[in-house]
């Protein structure tokens, strides 16, 4: 997992051929994170049926030394969703939440 828990970035891992759109959290944000979910974020989430669109997130340090895929988690997912920048398109959103409780 990652160890920082000072300020991580985000990788919302949903695009192919372009670009994943990525932000970083506030300090806050990354301390509830770490202290919420450092203990259960694992490198072998549950499957998903899904085959193109959302595949979790990437949280990392700002260094991008460690990074970890948060993916089967519903809360930690949930929390993600919750960062995500408003002037991210709705349909994106709107996409992550539906696959989120899917796999849920």
């Amino acid at each position: 997992p990652v160890s920082s828990p000072y300020q991580l970035e985000v990788t919302l891992r949903i695009f192919s051929g372009s670009e994943d759109p990525s932000w970083q959290l506030s300090p806050d944000l990354s301390q509830a994170f770490f202290s919420q979910f450092s203990s259960v974020v694992t490198n072998h989430p549950r499957p998903t049926f899904r085959v193109i669109g959302y595949r979790g997130f990437m949280v990392s340090g700002l260094n991008h030394t460690q990074s970890q895929l948060v993916l089967g988690h519903y809360d930690a997912e949930m929390f993600l969703v919750k960062t995500i920048p408003v002037e991210f398109p709705a349909s994106v959103t709107e996409h992550v939440v539906e696959a989120v409780q899917d796999a849920a």
